[in-house]
């Protein structure tokens, strides 16, 4: 959501709503399953940027 206040110097906050507060969770464990596989993940990318430079 988003909430404008209306002062001279311009002020917006803004605020998960509760459906994309409900994906809050999801989102943290795929950073974490990122957080984990960086290493692989980026293994993977190199070798796959070698092969493309062949």
């Amino acid at each position: 959501s988003r909430c404008d206040f209306h002062t001279a110097r311009p002020h917006v906050e803004y605020r998960l709503t509760p459906l994309g507060e409900s994906l809050s969770e999801t989102l943290t464990a795929l950073d974490r399953w990122a957080e984990r596989h960086f290493p692989a993940l980026d293994a993977a990318r190199e070798a796959f940027d070698a092969r493309e430079e062949e």
